[in-house]
């Protein structure tokens, strides 16, 4: 007699009670595994770009003013992470971001700035 095929093979595994003995949870598959790709979405600004995100006026306006500084909000331009690349003027401004690199915060402070975090 020949051998049966592997579709033969495999139903009577299945029905002598292979998956019997197994968990449910192993017997399907893992469908949730593809929907985790989000997971990380973090998009970043250099700080030699900080000053694009206003405009040039205000950036005129502030330059002249000694007690007063520009509050430049990353987070509603589309941006979580500041990072340290570049060099910012010589003027002080004020960073709302949800995180900061530690050159990134350095460079910010060493102009007379300050970084704010927002959840």
């Amino acid at each position: 007699m020949p051998p049966p095929d592997g579709s033969q093979r495999f139903a009577r595994r299945c029905a002598a009670g292979w998956l019997r003995g197994t968990p449910a949870d192993r017997q399907l598959p893992w469908r949730a595994v593809t929907r985790t790709q989000n997971k990380f979405f973090c998009p970043v600004i250099n700080i030699e770009k900080l000053w694009t995100l206003v405009s040039e006026e205000t950036r005129l306006k502030y330059a002249s003013a000694t007690d007063k500084a520009p509050v430049i909000d990353c987070v509603s331009k589309g941006y979580f992470k500041v990072l340290g690349k570049g060099d910012l003027p010589k003027q002080p401004l004020v960073v709302k971001a949800r995180f900061f690199s530690k050159l990134a915060e350095k460079k910010i402070k060493e102009v007379g700035g300050a970084c704010l975090l927002v959840a």
